[in-house]
């Protein structure tokens, strides 16, 4: 344990106006798990400066998780969000990490429509598998803003659940942006159903849509980095194109899908044959051949004089 004049001195420094300062003497209070912090830390929620104390109490709690006053934080940080509209109090929240997460589900019922986004922002973080049901609930939320938060968390969180709601939201939000969020979203899931989703979308009567799934399927094509990596996204897009005639007998609408599912596939092929070395390489799995001795590289049959 630190002496109080040592103690006194770093907590004053969290008020300080560099952030050099001040973020360090907050990092080296948490580490030191003092047992004076958190009383002070309480007791400063009362001054009118207290953004760095916000901080403080999320730092200590993403460090101390199971500490003994672990749910005093959360409750406190709750009610500063829930009062306040803080984002500070938010990002502290989604610092603290699990022990939050029922509060932050609570807050999702709140009727002021900022309180409901922090909540949808401090849940969106990867491994939260507990908030997916609550966030595809809040999928049907009234606000717009709401909703495409809560899309684009759960591409974050990154849980198969969340496929039908997404490609719902894709088909039929009224806002575009949440549409276009739910199709990014979609691509970080990236199953099958996903795929499809996205492919059905092509013949969407909204340019930006159109475009949007477009966008997110190439972006799908260029993280392809080997060449089963493709030879799986072409088996997702098949998929998706018998899905799509299972869905329609629009003749002119499957013509738009297949055009454009074409030039991905076109182009997945050309990569694959660049990957593998050689034009049908990866089609029958022949090694590729070795130069001949005394052959110059990229230059077969020429030999140095």
């Amino acid at each position: 344990m630190v002496d109080m004049h040592s103690f006194e001195r770093r907590f004053s420094d969290i008020y300080h106006w560099d952030p050099q300062i001040s973020i360090p003497s907050v990092t080296g209070l948490c580490n030191q798990n003092d047992p004076r912090l958190i009383p002070e830390l309480f007791k400063a929620l009362d001054r009118h400066e207290r953004g760095m104390v916000v901080y403080a109490l999320g730092k200590f709690g993403k460090m101390h998780p199971e500490h003994e006053k672990i749910g005093d934080i959360v409750s406190a940080l709750a009610e500063i969000l829930k009062n306040e509209k803080s984002m500070g109090a938010s990002n502290a929240l989604s610092e603290i990490g699990k022990p939050a997460i029922p509060a932050l589900i609570a807050l999702l019922e709140n009727e002021n429509q900022d309180v409901r986004y922090y909540a949808v922002q401090s849940l969106s973080q990867k491994g939260n598998i507990e908030a997916v049901p609550f966030l595809i609930k809040t999928m049907k939320d009234k606000s717009s803003k709401v909703r495409h938060r809560c899309a684009n968390a759960l591409g974050q969180i990154e849980d198969e659940r969340a496929v039908p709601v997404l490609s719902e939201a894709l088909a039929n939000d009224r806002n575009v942006y949440v549409r276009i969020a739910a199709a990014s979203s979609l691509e970080s899931i990236g199953n099958s159903p996903a795929i499809s989703a996205l492919v059905w979308t092509l013949k969407d009567k909204k340019r930006k849509i159109r475009l949007a799934a477009s966008k997110v399927l190439i972006y799908t094509f260029k993280n392809c980095k080997s060449v089963e990596d493709m030879r799986d996204f072409m088996r997702k897009l098949e998929s998706a194109v018998s899905d799509a005639r299972a869905k329609t007998d629009n003749h002119d609408e499957m013509v738009i899908i297949e055009f454009q599912v074409a030039e991905l596939k076109a182009a997945t092929v050309k990569k694959m044959n660049k990957l593998a070395g050689k034009r049908d390489a990866f089609l029958d799995g022949r090694p590729k051949p070795a130069p001949s001795q005394g052959a110059t590289p990229g230059k077969p049959g020429r030999v140095r004089t």
